[in-house]
């Protein structure tokens, strides 16, 4: 699932050109480059993080918040291009591919965790995160009137055994690059938190640092086009300070999403389970009727 979907949100905007990270550019071929420019906003300030990004540490904690997909449940904004079975695949290829990638190279120090909903998945849960911590959430599912409290309590739980820097991810920002989880676990070691926005007013990552306490998750504003802004409002009310350092990443929720998104693993090869259903996906898109 989305960390903070907006599933009755506008239709998404694009922001105005911006100088574009060159590591990210490196994954992205001249012709994506322009698209990469509208996607991106709000880069490292001179007071961030300077040189190449490091490895997470073994006190840091890496949390990805799983809804395990379900046919007829998953990602219901996709079923008119793709129907219930297909978008159920395409999710699980997403979750699997999200898993795999955070699992080794510069987060492999780190404590990984799959935070999933239902309860009961716990087998499908293991099965889409192979070696990662399962930590159920109790009677949740992950809708937006009790994310905030699923969120903190898993928070809470975490911290009481990592000290470092604390992310949570969702599993639908599937090719997110690295280095944006490295940057922004490196600002939450030196005690501000990270925050990187979805095109869609929701966010894909936020870095906590240690002296962030359970109550930044509290009255945030969730599933609407200003979470973002709320959950930024809400770490400054408590004392953290937050900076938005990576600018605005795409999650998957729309149709459009999911063609944006192969085009980007043409050149990344990020996601090879995505890039497997690529030509099935494709030609759904090709008759599909907005």
């Amino acid at each position: 699932t989305s960390l903070c979907s907006t599933a009755d949100s506008p239709p998404k905007s694009s922001s105005p050109p911006h100088a574009v990270d060159a590591r990210l550019l490196r994954h992205h071929t001249p012709s994506t480059r322009e698209q990469t420019r509208t996607m991106l906003h709000e880069f490292i300030s001179k007071t961030a993080p300077q040189g190449p990004a490091l490895p997470l540490e073994a006190g840091d904690a890496l949390v990805v918040v799983l809804k395990v997909p379900a046919a007829g449940k998953s990602k219901t904004r996709l079923h008119t291009c793709f129907g219930p079975h297909e978008t159920q695949k395409l999710a699980t290829a997403m979750a699997a591919d999200t898993f795999e990638r955070f699992s080794c190279g510069e987060c492999a120090q780190a404590r990984r965790v799959c935070c999933f909903a239902p309860s009961d998945e716990r087998k499908e849960a293991s099965r889409l995160a192979p070696g990662w911590e399962l930590s159920p959430m109790a009677s949740r599912d992950l809708k937006s009137s009790d994310l905030g409290t699923a969120l903190r309590d898993e928070y809470v739980r975490i911290r009481s055994q990592s000290s470092g820097a604390v992310v949570f991810l969702g599993s639908d920002a599937p090719d997110l690059p690295i280095d944006y989880v490295l940057d922004a676990c490196a600002c939450a070691r030196q005690g501000t938190a990270a925050l990187c926005e979805a095109l869609d007013g929701g966010y894909v990552l936020l870095a906590l640092p240690s002296n962030a306490p359970p109550e930044v998750f509290d009255h945030v504003k969730w599933s609407c086009n200003e979470t973002a802004n709320s959950q930024r409002e809400r770490l400054q009310a408590c004392g953290v300070p937050v900076r938005t350092l990576l600018g605005r990443w795409s999650d998957i929720d729309e149709v459009t999403d999911v063609h944006a998104l192969l085009e980007r693993l043409k050149t990344s090869k990020a996601c090879p389970r995505v890039l497997a259903m690529a030509p099935k996906l494709e030609a759904m898109l090709a008759i599909w009727k907005p």
